[in-house]
């Protein structure tokens, strides 16, 4: 295999048989700011399809890292991801569609130097209508009921803090004293006069 960075150049080798490099995705045709499922395979270093692999390697030889999935279009290019591929030699990846790409026509590559990659239906047809948003609204929160002064089954009450219940009640009893103590005081004045 042989390729420029980004470029996808084919090459066959005589006799071998392993898989080699590809990406496809879905969906085809998208709004800036959509997701895409992209899914990678076949990303190994070497081709062992004849006899036993070395060891530590397996049938493609060690998974690849440094692996990118950019979006093409035009002479603007936007890395979506990188990393590597697994034990398995694939790779999956959730990439969003820039909200700043412009509507038409893009290539969607998956790409490692020195890497030459297949990748079936490469193009992505980005729509003119408004970017999709990924902000969800905000979540309004129920309000809590106030803890009781009720033990949960299986729980000890708690002694810490003071209910604000018992607070207002409290209150509640010293303005009946106040109140009442203010109308002694009154009726003992109205006698003595």
């Amino acid at each position: 295999m042989a390729a420029a960075f980004g470029a996808v150049v084919p090459v066959a080798t005589a006799g071998a048989s392993c898989e080699a490099p590809s990406m496809t995705f879905d969906p085809h045709d998208v709004a800036r700011g959509q997701t895409i499922a992209v899914v990678g395979t076949g990303w190994g270093d070497d081709c062992h399809d004849v006899g036993d692999p070395p060891a530590g390697e397996g049938p493609l030889g060690i998974p690849l890292e440094g692996i990118h999935v950019v979006l093409v279009q035009g002479n603007r290019e936007w890395d979506l991801w990188s990393g590597a591929a697994g034990e398995d030699y694939g790779f999956t990846a959730s990439v969003v569609v820039p909200v700043d790409a412009a509507p038409g026509a893009a290539q969607l590559l998956a790409r490692r130097p020195d890497t030459a990659v297949s990748t079936f239906d490469q193009t992505l047809r980005i729509s003119d209508a408004a970017p999709v948003t990924t902000t969800s609204p905000p979540t309004l929160t129920p309000p809590r009921e106030p803890e009781g002064s009720a033990a949960s089954p299986g729980s000890e009450p708690s002694s810490g803090g003071v209910s604000i219940g018992w607070f207002v009640v409290i209150v509640a009893a010293a303005a009946i004293v106040a109140v009442a103590l203010i109308a002694l005081r009154r009726r003992r004045q109205s006698d003595v006069s």
